[in-house]
């Protein structure tokens, strides 16, 4: 508990700290308002990026009706189901794996018809790929249209009057511009983290069980 904790105040709690304690060192050197903002927007990106990447805990204690929504566990199961270390050639690859999938579904046909579902269903654009698909393509627009429209100059306008450390307006612009540059390239490439992250082994998982059942149903025919 206690290191959970640590950990913690270290992710959450630190960079703010420092951030204080560079800011107070920042008032005793020359140009101290450049380098308050820029340690403030360096803050502010780093926060940006734990929010934009918080994943909640899964609880034990979730329904089925709860997991039904998300599905997860796809990677513990096959972290159980293949521990061994790859072989050199790709054949014994694909053996292990087949041979893995009928010693842990005991060769039930229900059993490999389910998993082949699971996974397919793992592999198919849902909801969550969509809405993020749609937020970048807005996002991207609203960037657009803000360079065309100076909305950037209104936006430092506002911020230089907050903190009020006589900063040239240009450079509290190429900061904004920069976080909003950095904000749409992190939805940029959580989306196809998301989207592509264990896409091929579900496939190919797919494909393997298939064979599986094929096999069952052969020797079923003879």
């Amino acid at each position: 508990m206690k290191e959970k904790i640590f950990k913690r105040f270290l992710k959450y709690f630190l960079p703010l700290l420092l951030f204080i304690i560079f800011s107070i060192i920042a008032t005793f050197l020359p140009y101290s308002g450049y380098i308050i903002l820029t340690d403030f927007y360096i803050l502010l990106m780093y926060y940006l990026f734990i929010l934009f990447t918080f994943k909640m805990d899964k609880s034990s204690n979730d329904s089925v009706n709860q997991w039904l929504d998300r599905l997860d566990g796809s990677e513990k199961l096959c972290k159980d189901l293949f521990p061994s270390k790859k072989k050199k050639k790709v054949l014994e690859n694909l053996e292990y794996v087949f041979q893995r999938l009928n010693e842990y579904t005991n060769g039930d046909k229900k059993k490999l018809r389910l998993l082949k579902r699971y996974f397919k269903t793992l592999n198919n654009e849902d909801a969550y790929d969509l809405f993020f698909k749609t937020f970048l393509g807005i996002l991207v627009a609203v960037v657009i249209w803000g360079i065309n429209k100076g909305s950037f100059r209104n936006i430092a306008s506002v911020t230089d009057k907050i903190v009020n450390l006589d900063i040239s307006l240009t450079y509290v612009s190429i900061l904004n511009i920069l976080v909003l540059i950095f904000e749409g390239v992190l939805f940029f490439v959580i989306l196809i983290n998301d989207y592509f992250t264990n896409k091929t082994r579900n496939r190919i998982l797919v494909e393997i069980i298939e064979v599986c059942i094929e096999k069952y149903e052969d020797t079923e025919k003879k």
